[in-house]
């Protein structure tokens, strides 16, 4: 996210099949204290760690053109943090797909076949890593959250990674016209998702079922 008081930019950079594409993605009412970690902690300020020189160089245009941007437009500051990445710490545990194991908890209860359990006590463990880098994990949660966003394609890609018979009988009527209406009842949310404490997927995916527990907090 660019860290702009009164908006926030989300830029992605996205790799598939070797070449990197980037998608952007206007947020309005964003607030200051969320950019620079005040909120939520330091940990969720906004910032940009490139691992090489050539990345580095690559977010520096970026951030001087949003900067640029800003003074013509009167807005800003940026306070986007951009430093070269120095280590990688993996978050805890319940952080890894935390959509799919706490907001689908029984869809990801198929998984534990081919999964370790992993640590809910807020630590790290082996399992936290292998679910970090499950790719069965990554498209079953890209795939379950948006009902509207659902693709062939993405489900072709998991049923082709062999899961379990479990998640396979799960996914039967998910093909074609059926896709946005499966899956319907597995929404079960562990923690109440919530404006404004709640990440964005489970918020969106909460609003497209009417399972909100309040409305939008107001940033004013």
């Amino acid at each position: 996210f660019w860290g702009i008081p009164g908006h926030a930019t989300r830029r992605a950079w996205q790799r598939r099949n070797g070449e990197i594409t980037v998608r952007e993605a206007d947020y309005p009412n964003g607030s200051p204290d969320k950019a620079t970690g005040l909120r939520h902690g330091w940990q969720y300020r906004s910032a940009l760690f490139p691992e090489s020189e050539q990345q580095l160089a690559a977010a520096l245009e970026s951030y001087r053109a949003m900067a640029n941007q800003l003074r013509q437009e009167n807005a800003g500051p940026l306070v986007t943090e951009v430093s070269l990445l120095d280590q990688f710490h993996l978050a805890e545990d319940y952080q890894q797909k935390y959509i799919l194991q706490y907001d689908f908890p029984s869809v990801y209860a198929t998984l534990s076949s081919v999964l370790p359990a992993t640590d809910e006590s807020g630590g790290w463990s082996k399992a936290g890593v292998v679910l970090a880098e499950s790719s069965l994990a990554a498209k079953l949660s890209a795939f379950i959250v948006r009902p509207d966003k659902r693709s062939q394609q993405l489900l072709d890609e998991i049923r082709a990674l062999n899961p379990p018979g479990s998640l396979l009988d799960m996914l039967k009527g998910c093909d074609g016209a059926g896709s946005a209406k499966c899956l319907q009842n597995t929404f079960d949310p562990r923690i109440p998702v919530k404006y404004g404490a709640s990440c964005g997927e489970s918020v969106a995916a909460a609003e497209l079922r009417g399972m909100l527990v309040d409305g939008p907090i107001s940033e004013a």
